[in-house]
């Protein structure tokens, strides 16, 4: 819908009984637009005023001719137009809401003209006969009469004038002939006829006029429009029309060729909405998401009506709606029963079988990597020992066959039925690092005895040095050398030599213990590495399960309407992606 200016939202809420809250906001709004309509129809004048008046021109500029704004509430039917402008004139009258510059107001229900056969002049009609009691009461009949007429014959078009006469004797219960309507000007003293005109057109007290239902006239509501613009000739009135904006402009026009009537608007009109969050919020807790649907839901228009609060209230009672915990066998008792904008209902299970299918990918790629890690070799040529990977089941997520390919089983609880799984990688960790505990341990026993062993090798090494050194000695004494005490140093040499050589072996011995215990130690950090990976990806999955908006429940339905659309879904994980999901509805 096109708009013209600005709107302002009105929310009536079921905490605010009598609607003060809301009407207080309105009343402050329309006063202060009313006023600056005022000051800007003064301007105006003082800026054209030169031009007016002038031998030999008419001129009359149109934006002389508004000296009263019109504004709109708009809303669907149902949602307490009518009950709202009632309630404000209550409240007007109670002096629960004053105001600074309304003074009087008048209200006029435009359906009870439905059934005639000229609205705008029954229309007409009963607003002097309004507008003459509110300002000329104690005027004699006469005066009243040519008043009444003259109020007619300005809001009328001249086409129509001729009809009026009929309903002038009727409204003056023929008292009066249609001559003595045309003489009673003639008999009455002017001044007193022109000051009683000057009341109605200067009106020196600012009236509210509020004229409901407009739009269930049909076509003849753009006839009454007509007579409507008309009154924003007077001073001092403020016109308001209560109507459903939609129902209004869709309805036929004479020769089509009329403006929107937002076009006429002369400051921001007002959509009236009922806010049903308060009554929500006091019946379901901490469910923001859900009681967003439920507004979306009866904020939704249906052939251009909306149930009131009070009507949703005594649903919701009626169907116990507040014991119900699931939220989508709440929604199927809405759309039942209560309510159904079609439309808005295929858009929340739309919306929730994407994100549906979007978390069961997310955990199905998760769930895949743990499975290629537990099944994948280790340098080894081993898998990591876990029996239950192996097991060709039906009743598990995936079915390992030879060609690598993995079945997929969409809602399936990932964690509920791997737990044995997560259980028996955290006992696998457990055993890694307990191993690697004893190997470390076993490794500082192992250097430190190999470190005395290599000091001992020193000893040995320097130890032989110098045996070598004194037995070199003795042989180059020609006159002095000593067999016996030669061969007793080659001896030792020879003992100290072989005891090197065992020291060596062993210190070999040691390094290759070492050697192999620090192999298993990278062996056993890799497999670690490797399950606390795996434990890493299970702990997203319990995240995505624990952030999981979607019960056991909606998955079922959501699964069973993806089945009814397009087949058992039993299925690898990338056919989900050719859904169209624009094609499923409740």
């Amino acid at each position: 819908m096109k708009k013209y200016g600005f709107t302002k939202d009105l929310y009536i809420k079921l905490d605010d009984e009598e609607l003060i809250n809301v009407s207080e906001k309105f009343l402050l709004d329309v006063e202060r637009n009313f006023t600056d309509f005022k000051e800007e129809y003064d301007k105006s004048f003082s800026n054209l005023q030169s031009y007016m008046n002038i031998a030999n021109f008419i001129f009359e500029p149109e934006k002389l001719s508004k000296k009263s704004p019109l504004t709109i509430i708009n809303a669907p039917w149902g949602t307490g137009k009518t009950f709202f402008i009632e309630n404000f004139i209550k409240l007007f009258i109670d002096k629960k809401i004053k105001s600074d510059i309304f003074k009087k107001i008048i209200i006029i229900d435009a359906w009870k003209f439905s059934n005639s056969k000229d609205v705008p002049v029954e229309f007409a009609i009963e607003l002097s006969n309004k507008i003459i009691n509110m300002h000329i009461s104690n005027e004699s009949e006469k005066i009243k009469a040519i008043i009444k007429q003259r109020i007619l014959d300005w809001i009328i078009p001249d086409s129509l004038t001729w009809k009026l006469n009929f309903f002038n004797f009727l409204s003056l219960e023929g008292k009066h002939t249609n001559k003595n309507l045309k003489e009673n000007e003639k008999e009455e003293k002017k001044e007193i006829i022109e000051s009683a005109w000057k009341k109605i057109q200067e009106n020196s007290e600012p009236t509210i006029i509020f004229i409901d239902n407009l739009e269930r006239l049909g076509s003849s509501s753009w006839d009454l429009l007509k007579a409507i613009l008309k009154i924003q000739e007077f001073d001092n009135y403020l016109i308001v029309l209560p109507l459903n904006l939609n129902k209004f402009n869709n309805n036929k026009r004479v020769d089509n060729s009329e403006y929107p009537i937002e076009k006429y608007i002369d400051f921001n009109y007002y959509n009236l909405q009922q806010d049903y969050s308060n009554f929500f919020n006091k019946h379901i807790k901490e469910n923001r998401e859900f009681i967003n649907k439920l507004n979306l839901i009866f904020n939704s228009e249906i052939d251009g009506e909306k149930l009131s609060i009070r009507e949703v209230e005594n649903s919701f009672k009626t169907h116990n709606l507040f014991r119900i915990k699931d939220e989508y066998e709440v929604l199927r008792t809405i759309k039942e029963y209560i309510w159904d904008p079609k439309e808005i209902f295929n858009n929340f299970l739309r919306e929730d079988a994407k994100y549906f299918l979007d978390m069961e990918r997310k955990k199905f790629n998760l769930f895949l990597e743990v499975v290629t890690k537990i099944s994948a070799r280790d340098r080894k040529g081993s898998f990591i020992n876990i029996s239950d990977i192996h097991l060709k089941n039906s009743n598990n997520i995936f079915l390992w066959e030879t060609n690598q390919r993995y079945l997929y089983k969409p809602n399936f609880d990932y964690l509920n039925d791997y737990n044995n799984l997560l259980n028996e990688i955290n006992f696998k960790k457990e055993e890694n690092l307990n191993k690697i505990k004893d190997i470390n341990n076993l490794l500082k026993s192992l250097n430190k005895t190999k470190i005395k062993y290599e000091v001992k090798r020193t000893e040995l090494r320097n130890k032989i040095s110098e045996l070598e050194k004194q037995e070199k000695i003795e042989s180059d004494k020609m006159e002095e050398y000593n067999p016996d005490k030669h061969n007793e140093l080659q001896n030792t040499i020879n003992l100290t030599n072989q005891k090197l050589e065992e020291l060596e072996l062993k210190i070999r011995e040691f390094e290759t213990e070492i050697n192999s215990h620090n192999n298993d130690l990278v062996y056993l950090d890799e497999n670690n590495s490797r399950m606390f990976d795996i434990d890493f990806k299970i702990a997203q999955l319990k995240d995505i399960n624990n952030t999981d908006k979607l019960t056991k429940n909606q998955k079922e339905e959501i699964l069973s309407v993806l089945d009814n659309h397009f087949g058992k879904t039993d299925d690898n994980i990338e056919n989900n992606y050719k859904f169209d999901l624009s094609k499923i509805s409740w």
